[in-house]
């Protein structure tokens, strides 16, 4: 007779639970949802919602499908896809350009100076320069496309 008497009990529980889980889930549908950046050891990770799970990393030889993550904003997809337009040719060219003045400096020292050498170190300073440059609009655009993805959610 007592088991009998807790199966309804523990179903009208589940039910009475399972609406308020809902209406939770609507109320809450933009702090559970919006998207936000963290820096971790030179990655940024994209975090989405207050409890902070995980969605994707950004760093010099990762980049994630923004445009998916983003996919429910127009303006925001638009920003992603500038992100991703200048995000790895910016690696690149920095990581490049960071390679060619390491190595020309040090055959520099032990080598006399030469115009191939000076030239060198110009080349790769440029390659910094303009990865840099290409890097700063791509984390420019990845900012403004969080900020239009997280704009258009349902408050």
């Amino acid at each position: 007779m007592r088991y009998r008497l807790h199966r309804p009990l523990f179903f009208l529980a589940m039910l009475l639970l399972s609406g308020r889980v809902i209406a939770q889930a609507d109320t809450t549908s933009y702090d559970a949802n919006a998207l936000r950046l963290e820096s971790h050891f030179g990655d940024i990770r994209i975090v989405r919602g207050i409890s902070g799970p995980v969605v994707a990393s950004v760093g010099a030889f990762h980049m994630p499908n923004l445009t998916k993550l983003v996919g429910t904003s127009e303006n925001a997809v638009r920003e992603a896809r500038e992100f991703e337009r200048n995000q790895r040719p910016g690696a690149i060219a920095s990581m490049m350009g960071g390679i060619i003045v390491g190595a020309s400096i040090a055959v520099a020292t032990r080598n006399e100076a030469s115009w191939g050498l000076v030239s060198a170190e110009l080349v790769g300073t440029g390659l910094v320069f303009y990865g840099g440059v290409r890097l700063n609009r791509a984390y420019n655009a990845l900012s403004r496309s969080l900020w239009w993805y997280n704009r258009d959610l349902k408050r």
